[in-house]
């Protein structure tokens, strides 16, 4: 508890702010720091006490930064825990385009983690009318529609794989 009530929370994201002259190591250590404090209650809401609309957008700059792998994972996080707020929604409004491309990246992404965090902010965000229709009329929502069929043929593979894997098993009542 000391530290949310510190000033530590509030040097981490100054450092988000200068982001760019972080070395990878220490950008890693910075955002996993936000990333843990964000998924507490107390930690979220001092986080969103210092949020306004600068950090918002280096926080959308570092999740689509996908090539520094954790530092663009926990900062997703960040954004996915601070969505939940009404304001932050509000502010990310005129960000509509950048979190389309940072979720397109996180959708294509090799990592089944990311794809997950790209699925369940997508939900979250969608509960607002404004971000529902922009992503209705997206390649966002080309993505997710191919991502669904790809999953329903999976599926159907899956039960024929097991189906015949049942039907080969000798009985051990012979």
């Amino acid at each position: 508890m000391g530290v949310i009530e510190s000033s530590c929370v509030e040097g981490l994201l100054q450092a988000i702010h200068g982001a760019e002259y972080l070395d990878e190591e220490s950008l890693h250590c910075v955002t996993s720091c936000l990333g843990e404090l964000v998924k507490h209650e107390g930690g979220s809401l001092r986080i969103l006490e210092l949020t306004d609309e600068l950090l918002l957008s280096c926080l959308l700059r570092l999740a689509g930064q996908v090539e520094q792998t954790e530092p663009s994972f926990q900062t997703a996080i960040m954004i996915k825990h601070l969505i939940q707020h009404g304001e932050v929604m509000h502010l990310l409004k005129s960000h509509i385009s950048k979190i389309q491309q940072y979720l397109m990246k996180y959708l294509t992404h090799q990592e089944t983690r990311f794809q997950q965090l790209g699925i369940s902010t997508l939900c979250l965000l969608q509960k607002d009318s404004e971000f529902s229709s922009a992503f209705s009329q997206s390649q966002l929502k080309e993505h997710l529609d191919q991502i669904c069929q790809q999953t329903e043929e999976m599926q159907e593979l899956l039960r024929m794989a097991v189906g015949n894997i049942f039907m080969r098993v000798p009985s051990s009542h012979s």
